[in-house]
């Protein structure tokens, strides 16, 4: 087969959190290309490259290119003013976005063009029409779901309906409890151009794990017992629902710590609520960690919590049913697709009075009956082993469907 071409452009690094820190779907991907031969361009702009021009560089195989937009949302405060200067960037990303991917795609003559998220796809639309090429909008879960309830979030959220009504060859639609299938459906999306997928997951259950000694090694004490948040701290990621659980548990039990790993705009936010509860001392703010940590930290915990108001079913829950976890998480609908309450893991209804009261309850239960968060983690076990891919192989079937994209507009092969 030819040599093909892949475009991609985005808002996002390939990990979340820094070189091989967060979650890898954007990488394994474009890494499985590389492999097969294909020559890759990957074009980026985030709020941490600051400089002007294009800064291009190498990373395995991949050429990457960043540009910068002078705009720093997330260092505004008030929201009102933090949501119009989000906005604002999206139409300059859009615009210098498909001027920077012009003038590279102008060189290289792409056979696809591979948009990620709202911003990526907007920009892959254009690019696609100029170029003649096929598009791939690819989607890492959306905040549409709150359209399925309230359909005043359109005009909040017209720049993701935008992204999403422009016509691209074939959506991929990652499935994380966002309910992407159906926003698909109620945006008026072929079902033939869907593709609705749970990314591939890491075997992260590690054999007589030494919890002792990494216990010593992040300081804390050996009888103590480990909760478990690991995600961005991002407000919608309701972090601050583990915190404000932590007073009531520790009227009655003083061997625990919560481990929040993760870094992001939230973390002070949630430093300072810690402090302002008094529970300063059972919480340790790890940051990000390399995926090889990840592991670590998932064989270390006794509970694992996921209180998130949207992803319910993002990676670090998938993980953690792999790693043998008993997680306690909310009930958004999609959630109790995996999650089967009582039985493979424990779900609270997605509300703060009653997320205030059972979390705690539940926490305490879990903490005085080592047998039921035991045979809880090996059923979440048990469903994952049997139910997941692993993330090569789901990086394998994502560029299969993009290879297969390509043979049929050029008839490659």
């Amino acid at each position: 087969m030819k040599k093909i071409k892949i475009v991609q452009i985005s808002d996002s690094e390939f990990w979340g959190m820094g070189k091989n820190k967060g979650v890898s779907c954007i990488y394994l991907p474009l890494k499985e290309a590389v492999r097969r031969g294909y020559e890759v361009h990957y074009i980026v702009s985030t709020e941490d490259y600051q400089k002007k021009g294009i800064k291009k560089e190498k990373y395995e195989g991949i050429n990457i290119y960043w540009f910068n937009i002078p705009l720093y949302p997330s260092k505004i405060k008030i929201k009102f003013f933090r949501i119009l200067l989000v906005k604002l960037y999206t139409l300059v990303f859009v615009i210098k976005g498909t001027i920077v991917t012009y003038q590279i795609a102008k060189k290289i003559k792409p056979d696809i063009v591979y948009g990620s998220q709202t911003r990526g796809a907007i920009v892959s639309y254009f690019i696609s029409k100029i170029f003649k090429v096929p598009n791939l909008s690819r989607f890492y879960g959306t905040f549409l779901c709150r359209l399925l309830t309230n359909p005043l979030e359109y005009l909040y959220m017209f720049d993701e309906v935008i992204a999403w009504k422009l016509s691209a060859k074939c959506y991929l639609i990652t499935d994380d409890g966002t309910a992407g299938d159906k926003i698909a459906e109620k945006l008026g999306i072929p079902k033939n151009k869907i593709n609705f997928w749970r990314d591939g997951v890491e075997d992260t259950f590690i054999p007589n794990f030494p919890k002792a000694e990494f216990k010593q090694e992040i300081n804390i004490p050996d009888n103590t017992k480990v909760i478990l948040n690991l995600s961005r701290l991002v407000r919608w990621k309701r972090v601050d629902r583990t915190i404000r659980a932590i007073p009531t548990i520790v009227k009655k039990r003083k061997d625990v710590i919560f481990l929040i790993v993760g870094d992001g705009p939230q973390r002070k936010k949630l430093e300072d609520l810690a402090k302002e509860l008094n529970v300063w001392p059972y919480v340790k703010f790890i940051g990000a960690v390399e995926r090889k940590d990840v592991k670590k930290f998932l064989n270390l915990a006794d509970i694992f919590l996921s209180l998130s108001e949207l992803s319910s079913l993002g990676n670090p829950v998938l993980e953690a049913m792999k790693g043998k976890k008993c997680i306690i998480g909310v009930d958004g609908g999609e959630t109790r697709k995996v999650i089967k309450s009582g039985q493979n893991g424990f779900l609270i209804e997605p509300k703060d009075s009653i997320i205030q009261k059972e979390l705690p309850a539940k926490i305490l239960e879990l903490l005085d009956n080592n047998e039921l968060r035991e045979e809880v983690g090996k059923a979440a076990f048990k469903y994952a082993k049997e139910n997941f891919i692993s993330p090569e192989e789901g990086a394998v079937r994502e560029i299969n469907l993009l290879e297969n994209l390509v043979k049929e507009e050029k008839n490659y092969g």
